[in-house]
């Protein structure tokens, strides 16, 4: 895991040498304007994109052909659902438009299915073009009815926006895998500008679907934005969704012109697997922090009865956050020194774990400056690191944890060498959130590129790399998946399921990518793959490490929990070198207590933990060449 501190070079940069430094606008760099994107028209002249030679295949990960699509607009939103995975079927969808002459059309839906867990897939057509609706950005999640055991009585369940002459509504849609009850209901716009509600569909153990989209208010553009929340209940007796909106108004910082425009970037959503919590955050500069301007971060909304009620959480202050600030550029006023640094959320993806508590992960950067026009800015040059912001007992203390640096930077489109001009298009980093099944593991990829080999500092070779937590075990160290496979540098347009493959003793994130260097072109097809062994085992977390067992017969720590002094128990089979020390969630040493020689036999050690602050930590005994790791809860 790299784990480069950034602030000494912060520190280490002249003022002079700073002026020499761009500054952009992030929402502008990593996406392109939601109210102007269309469909490319073919270059025929693209950008010429050189691959270098790659080294022999050294790991087992590789992809299987899914399905293809007319262009790559189908998937060029990071936000959409396009993978999914039920596991009472056993069953992975991707869900995207079609291709003329292969599947339906680029106005169609298309389901992918796999029942073979990735080996192979079939391609239907779930919902058709009809009444002039143009299908555009599709997202798509599995229902599978109580009781059901038959992938043709499951269902599909699509919703995105949809243009006619223009940007008009947006489509929800649904029909089984048999090809029954197939029913669409178009929901017009409404105001004066688009509303293209495309972010986050998920759907919950009980069947309720959510989705989210912002509606873009203004004569002349966008001058300021409107949270839509998106509810659909199955109705047994029709067979089809009933869908129903709500809408979210955050107090938002406004810009000197009255707008919003530079201070509102992102709406999602997410939900406890058994729909018990919801919550809704959007992605801006939070009112709430008064005249000490916060940058682009989350401004949460949380929901306990199925989203009919929405209540705006407090202010998550992370001004000189003590995680994030050594990893991120500070103000451009304070360059010169170790200034105020002010996070500003550029890409990010969340999941709601088995207690109902919202994990959300963003690839962060250090915003330039927290003028109320300045507000949405960061550093060309910076990279940004991985960090993971998650509340305990579903309630307003957030801990943030430092997952990983990237060593490439966002893709401009100008360098992309995919399309040319106006068709021209850039990307991020693809941060997108999975879970286990029920909640208990929860896990962020990404891609990066390797820049040792592939000799740039920008991600036009995306690997993907993962990390994972387990909610009992803790933290498992990040993986780079593909560096070294036969999907080296690769992982373009990427997707990973909401839910995750599991066995009880690992855990598969089910997951796509888009090969854009056949053509270089967005206006011509694109294809999609999935990418197979994308795991997690039991033994990458603390708890998989039993290696004592020759040595340790027996390891017991009483009272757990406990609010005081705790008791650690050990049964030796020979003499060793005993070591005990107790760790944090995010994996850091809090206590030493024990390090010495002793014989075989029983010993005991008591030791005050009084002082430490309530929650879920982690003692570790090593003996000899082994570790054991169990969980202590501290109340």
């Amino acid at each position: 895991m790299k784990r480069v501190l950034l602030v000494g070079l912060v520190i280490g940069l002249s003022v002079s040498g700073f002026s020499q430094r761009s500054i952009s606008n992030a929402t502008q760099r990593m996406q392109n304007d939601p109210h102007a994107l269309r469909d490319a028209t073919v270059s025929g002249n693209p950008l010429q994109y050189r691959r270098p030679n790659l080294p022999k295949a050294t790991s087992e990960v590789d992809k299987v052909k899914i399905s293809s699509s007319l262009n790559v607009y189908t998937v060029l939103v990071e936000e959409q659902s396009c993978m999914a995975y039920n596991s009472d079927l056993d069953l992975i969808m991707m869900t995207h438009r079609g291709q003329t002459n292969v599947i339906g059309t680029g106005n169609d839906l298309i389901t992918s299915i796999s029942t073979d867990g990735g080996n192979t897939f079939s391609s239907n057509i779930a919902i058709t073009s009809q009444g002039g609706r143009l299908h555009r950005y599709p997202s798509g999640v599995i229902y599978n009815p109580a009781g059901n055991t038959n992938v043709d009585d499951a269902y599909s369940v699509m919703a995105g926006p949809y243009t006619v002459s223009s940007w008009e509504g947006n489509y929800f849609a649904s029909t089984t895998f048999g090809g029954a009850n197939t029913d669409e209901n178009p929901v017009e716009t409404t105001g004066t500008g688009d509303l293209l509600s495309r972010n986050g569909l998920t759907i919950d153990n009980t069947g309720n679907a959510h989705m989210t989209g912002l509606q873009y208010v203004g004569d002349s553009g966008p001058t300021s934005f409107l949270g839509y929340v998106y509810k659909g209940t199955f109705d047994n007796s029709s067979k089809k969704f009933n869908w129903t909106s709500q809408t979210l108004y955050p107090d938002i910082v406004k810009g000197t012109d009255g707008a919003y425009y530079m201070s509102y970037t992102q709406i999602n959503t997410a939900w406890a697997p058994d729909g018990s919590v919801g919550y809704v955050y959007f992605i801006g500069s939070d009112a709430r922090a008064g005249n000490d301007r916060c940058s682009y971060q989350p401004v949460v909304y949380k929901s306990t009865d199925g989203g009919e009620t929405w209540n705006q959480m407090a202010y998550i202050d992370l001004k000189n956050n003590s995680v994030m600030s050594p990893y991120l550029f500070p103000l451009k006023r304070e360059w010169s020194t170790t200034g105020t640094v002010k996070p500003m959320f550029a890409e990010t993806d969340g999941v709601v774990d088995a207690n109902g508590n919202l994990h959300i992960f963003t690839l962060a950067k250090g915003c330039t400056s927290d003028h109320i026009d300045s507000i949405g800015y960061v550093y060309t040059l910076e990279k940004g690191a991985i960090f993971e912001l998650y509340n305990e007992g579903q309630g307003d203390n957030w801990t943030v944890s430092f997952i990983d640096t990237l060593e490439a930077r966002d893709v401009p489109k100008e360098e992309s060498g995919y399309g040319t001009g106006t068709d021209a298009l850039s990307w991020g980093h693809r941060i997108q959130a999975s879970r286990s099944d029920d909640g208990k593991v929860v896990f962020v990829t990404w891609t990066d590129t390797d820049i040792e080999f592939f000799g740039t500092e920008i991600n036009l070779y995306p690997d993907i790399l993962a990390f994972a937590r387990h909610l009992d075990y803790g933290p498992a160290e990040v993986k780079n998946f593909t560096r070294g496979s036969n999907v080296y540098g690769e992982a373009f347009y990427s997707y990973a399921s909401e839910v995750t493959i599991d066995d009880g003793t690992s855990w598969q994130i089910p997951y796509s990518i888009t090969d854009i260097r056949s053509s270089n072109d967005p206006g011509l097809p694109v294809t999609f793959y999935y990418v197979k062994d994308l795991k997690f085992e039991l033994s990458d977390f603390p708890v998989g490490i039993e290696s004592v067992s020759g040595i340790v017969s027996k390891v017991n720590a009483f009272p757990n929990p406990t609010n005081g002094t705790t008791t650690f128990s050990i049964d030796l089979a020979t003499e060793s070198n005993i070591e005990i020390s107790l760790t944090n969630l995010m994996g850091q040493t809090v206590r030493k207590l024990v390090n010495e020689q002793v014989s075989s036999g029983t010993h005991q050690y008591t030791v005050d933990l009084s002082d430490l602050t309530a929650g879920v930590y982690f003692y570790d005994i090593i003996a000899g060449q082994g570790r054991i790791t169990r969980k202590l809860v501290v109340k």
